[in-house]
């Protein structure tokens, strides 16, 4: 009985103790609504916000603006997701801006975007996110389809729901993605996750997969 009494007063001491604080206020960080946060391999903190980019060294935050003007800037201040790629290189994903990869050595931003005129751009301008497979391809998620970054690093391959297509109509287009060890796995609002034992590399592979999970 003791012990308890002990062990209670132990935990309620701690609970007492324990305080939260704002990370970053007053030292530039000034973000209310952070839909991600990353910490690198170098160990700064990268946080992803409605109101920017910030990268934060526990004591000064730098504020990553969108400036059209400038080359290398990244392309939205409305931040969605992060993820670090196996070459060090930060992906950025935003809400209307597209996709931007940080080159980790100089610290520019790369911007891709939607072309209409262009099939081999990214399929959409809103970005929910991007994951990398065992192979080493990149995959974007999107509001419209999802895409796989080509070789070349530039040109994209897409893979969406067509509504002519009886074996994808259980699959929207607006699909979140990540990978499990070697499987792709889908998750698209509403509906059940769809898992691919292998990761498709082409259209048809990909039609295949839809029409298998829509059984």
């Amino acid at each position: 009985m003791f012990a308890a009494l002990a062990l209670l007063a132990f935990a309620q001491d701690a609970a007492a103790e324990r305080e939260f604080r704002k990370l970053g206020a007053g030292r530039g960080l000034e973000s209310n609504v952070v839909p991600a946060m990353l910490v690198d391999r170098d160990g700064l903190l990268w946080v992803g916000s409605r109101e920017g980019l910030f990268s934060y060294d526990g004591y000064l935050a730098t504020m990553y603006r969108s400036s059209p003007d400038q080359p290398g800037s990244i392309s939205d201040v409305d931040v969605r997701s992060l993820y670090q790629a196996r070459d060090g290189a930060l992906w950025v994903s935003t809400n209307t801006g597209g996709l931007n990869r940080r080159d980790p050595v100089t610290g520019q931003f790369t911007q891709f975007h939607h072309d209409s005129a262009n099939p081999r751009s990214l399929s959409a301008e809103s970005v929910y996110g991007v994951a990398q497979d065992a192979n080493g391809n990149l995959w974007v998620a999107t509001q419209n389809g999802l895409n796989r970054l080509d070789a070349n690093g530039r040109e994209f391959t897409r893979f969406f729901h067509h509504p002519d297509n009886s074996a994808s109509a259980e699959l929207r287009s607006e699909a979140f993605q990540m990978f499990r060890g070697k499987k792709l796995v889908l998750v698209a609002e509403n509906e059940a996750p769809t898992e691919s034992p292998t990761v498709p590399t082409t259209v048809a592979e990909w039609e295949e997969m839809k029409r298998k999970a829509s059984r």
